[in-house]
């Protein structure tokens, strides 16, 4: 793990100083990582260790760049960059390299604040074990995206988690929004008149029209990715070529979906259709999912009740007192009329503490190996109660 980290330097390029930041990780055989320079995005070809040396190739602008940088006590010391093409060399400025620190990256959604519980005990779970982590409430309001976009690039973090409430068990709008091509928007409505009149329906640019953005890679420019819709983000730095195929890219964070649900009528399988969505709008962007959490948050209507309530009879009278169980220390537990006891206080100590329970066995299993690098393991960390 000696090389795996960021390292942030300047260089000449013809039109100017440019900016670089590479991300180094070390996975089960070698090194690999991405360089981002400006809007440029690339994978790290052709990394190679020397002793205290990296380098490795990377394509920025139209030249092929050599960069090879030497490490002293974990300090970069030295580093240069040759251009393929002409063979030119210069030495890398402002040269700084920062020893791999794991990261997490919290997207939620919430109403009555009970989602976002279970969010915050996950994120001081990930701090306990000092990850950095960058912790976002997503809404329906344009303002509150803006200046996030850097923030948010799901290549940046080592765990990627998403958490929406359930109503009419389903996520909430926001998420099908910023995660679904189609979700809320004219596709629908396009593809189904195309096909009644008979025609067919064709994908092009009339007929699929995202929302508006700006020209340049990134901003739905020649070369870049989709434009940025009208609430959200471009939650990839790289993208495939072309429409609809798999984007050549060598990394994927691992991935978490939770939810609270009421579960009143239903039991817990009431939360399986909204982890599967956020599971599969995980996925799309190239995240591997291997958590899922699940806890009763509020209940509304017949089966919310609050403290001391008894349903109401369809036919009128009243329902008996509930009965009282005793534990072993004598504690006292009231009887729930639904699925699960006191729908009033949840989530409670026991959920939040479950949530926390499932990010330290992830973080333990999964990244506090012995060589420091991500277990290669066919695990899963679920909890539903």
């Amino acid at each position: 793990m000696k090389f795996a980290g960021t390292y942030k330097f300047k260089f000449l390029l013809p039109e100017g100083g440019q900016q670089a930041v590479v991300n180094v990780r070390a996975n089960d055989r070698a090194y690999e990582g991405e360089v981002i320079c400006g809007r440029n995005f690339q994978i790290l070809e052709n990394v190679v260790v020397r002793k205290d040396t990296i380098s490795f190739d990377a394509t920025i602008g139209q030249d092929v760049h050599t960069f090879s940088i030497t490490l002293k006590d974990g300090t970069a010391v030295d580093g240069k960059d040759i251009i393929l093409s002409t063979g030119k060399a210069q030495a890398l400025t402002d040269l700084v390299f920062e020893k791999k620190k794991f990261r997490a990256l919290i997207l939620y959604c919430t109403m009555t604040k009970n989602t976002e519980k279970i969010a915050r005990a996950m994120k001081e779970s990930f701090e306990e074990y000092k990850w950095d982590v960058t912790f976002y409430r997503m809404t329906m309001r344009p303002k509150d995206w803006e200046g996030m976009q850097d923030k948010l690039y799901f290549d940046d973090y080592d765990v990627v988690a998403l958490g929406s409430p359930i109503v009419a068990g389903y996520p909430l709008t926001v998420v099908n929004k910023v995660f679904s091509a189609g979700a809320g928007g004219d596709l629908e409505r396009v593809v189904t008149k195309q096909v009644e009149a008979g025609g067919g329906f064709q994908a092009n640019k009339d007929t699929i029209k995202p929302p508006p953005g700006e020209g340049g890679p990134g901003q739905g420019g020649p070369g870049g990715p989709p434009p940025k819709p009208v609430i959200g983000v471009d939650w990839r730095r790289k993208h495939c070529a072309y429409p609809g195929g798999p984007s050549q890219f060598n990394y994927r964070p691992l991935g978490i979906v939770f939810t609270t649900y009421g579960g009143g009528f239903y039991g817990s399988g009431e939360c399986k259709a909204t982890l599967a969505a956020l599971q599969l709008f995980l996925e799309l962007q190239n995240v591997q999912v291997i958590g899922q959490f699940a806890c009763v948050g509020k209940e509304f209507g017949p089966a919310g009740l609050e403290e001391g309530e008894k349903p109401m009879l369809i036919d009128g009278g009243e329902m008996p007192d509930p009965a009282v169980y005793e534990k072993a220390d004598g504690t006292k537990i009231t009887a729930s009329y639904f699925f699960h006891g006191e729908p009033w206080n949840h989530p409670n100590d026991k959920d939040v503490m479950k949530a926390k329970i499932l990010i330290s066995d992830l973080v333990e299993d999964m990244f506090q190996t012995y060589d420091g690098r991500r277990a290669q393991v066919n695990s899963e960390y679920i909890s539903i109660s």
